[in-house]
Formats: structure tokens, C-alpha cells, sequence
């Protein structure tokens, strides 16, 4: 079942368009992709386990090892956001995400998005707090993180993203990118972070500030 059908009136029997609309069949069949360090083969078994919970096809892509942890995390989601651009509507994982949400609630907050959306964060820790667009989404412009986040190239984000992130960690150029195309979060939180080693910084962090900030600022 790729939604409840009573978005897109396929009344959850999903075939190709026009029984399903063109937005559904996009969404049911998009694919994942999960940038992970070949030393973290656990990393990549939990997040094969967590996308199968959700119907979506993964796919791994090598992380690129840098001496200085962030520069290897900027190229590699340049990297792959470069190569998968061309298929216009991915999700790009990082492989310490902890699944929390489910596929329904997922879904909902897809057929909720406006035609325009660029960007749908699946977890953030939010610095501010955001304002309700619908029942299931809020738009967001101060969210740090970036380890489930769907695109939609539709108006060249992925584009702006590899032509404009430069030596500022990831996160921190997102928020950038955040005020200037449309970017939207879940409700509820589909996704945050596993506590462990971070592989970018070597800390051990417990990522308690994502839900504690969200929790915050979504009321």
C-alpha cells in the first residue's frame, strides 16, 4: 500500500498513473540512499532493517573518509546528491539514523507538501520555533542535521547545494539553503539519531538535543 488513498484516490491500491496520481507513484517509488564507512557494516544492517519497515528501496554509498571528519561529510553528500540528482525526488540517509515514526506518518506529511517543495527533513534539531504549514508539516528554516533528508530538484536545490557548500560543516550550510528554497519537517518526527562515536567528530554524542528541541519547538 503506498498511502491511504484518500489523497490521491487510488484508495490504497496502488498501480501505475492514472490509477495512482503522478505525486503518489513518485513518492511509492522512490529510492533511498545511505552514506556509510565500510567499517560500519552494523550501521548498514540497522538502516537496511529500519527502510524495509517503511517500504523503501536503500542503496549504500561509500562515505568518503577525510582526515578532518566534516570535509569528508560535505563531499560526500555532494558527492551522491551529484550523482543521483537526475532522478528528481531521492532520500539521502545518514547510517546512524533511529527510526521513530512510521510509513503512514510519512506519507501523510508527502501528500501534505505544496507542488513548490524542495526539501523534506525527516529530524532536525531546531535552534527557533517553526510555524505549522498543515496537520503533519512545518516549515523550516533553522534546522540543524541532515541525516534524513528527502529532495526534490525540481527547482535546482541539488544544483545550488553542489555549486555553493563550501568548508562549513554540513548542517550549518543547510540552514542556509533552508531560507532560500522550500523546506518543510515532519509531524511527528520520523527519524533521528542513534547514540554512539560520531564518525565526523570522534565524540561520543547521544543526540538527546534532536528530540528534546523538537519537542520544543513544534508545540
Amino acid at each position: 500500500m503506498c498511502c491511504s488513498g484518500r489523497d490521491c484516490g487510488c484508495m490504497g491500491m496502488p498501480s501505475e498513473p492514472p490509477v495512482c496520481s503522478e505525486k503518489c507513484y513518485k513518492i511509492y517509488t522512490m529510492k533511498a540512499y545511505c552514506i556509510n564507512l565500510k567499517e560500519r557494516a552494523d550501521r548498514w544492517a540497522q538502516v537496511q532493517a529500519d527502510l524495509a519497515k517503511l517500504q523503501i528501496p536503500v542503496e549504500r554509498f561509500e562515505a568518503i573518509w577525510d582526515v578532518v571528519g566534516h570535509q569528508g561529510c560535505i563531499k560526500s553528500h555532494v558527492q551522491l546528491i551529484r550523482q543521483v540528482k537526475h532522478e528528481g525526488l531521492f532520500m539521502i540517509l545518514e547510517d546512524d539514523i533511529k527510526l521513530i515514526g512510521s510509513m503512514p506518518d510519512l506519507f501523510k506529511a508527502l501528500a501534505q507538501l505544496p507542488p513548490d517543495w524542495d526539501m523534506l527533513y525527516l529530524g532536525a534539531t531546531l535552534m527557533r520555533p517553526l510555524v505549522r504549514y498543515s496537520p503533519n508539516l512545518f516549515r523550516l528554516q533553522s534546522g540543524m542535521t541532515t541525516h534524513a533528508i528527502i529532495y526534490n530538484n525540481q527547482n535546482r536545490v541539488c544544483e545550488y547545494i553542489i555549486e555553493h557548500m563550501n568548508g562549513a560543516h554540513v548542517d550549518v550550510f543547510m540552514m542556509q539553503v533552508q531560507k532560500l528554497f522550500n523546506c518543510y519537517i515532519t509531524y511527528p518526527m520520523i527519524m533521528t539519531q542513534f547514540p554512539g562515536d560520531s564518525d565526523t567528530t570522534g565524540d561520543w554524542t547521544d543526540y538527546e538535543e534532536i528530540e528534546r528541541t523538537y519537542n520544543k519547538y513544534t508545540k
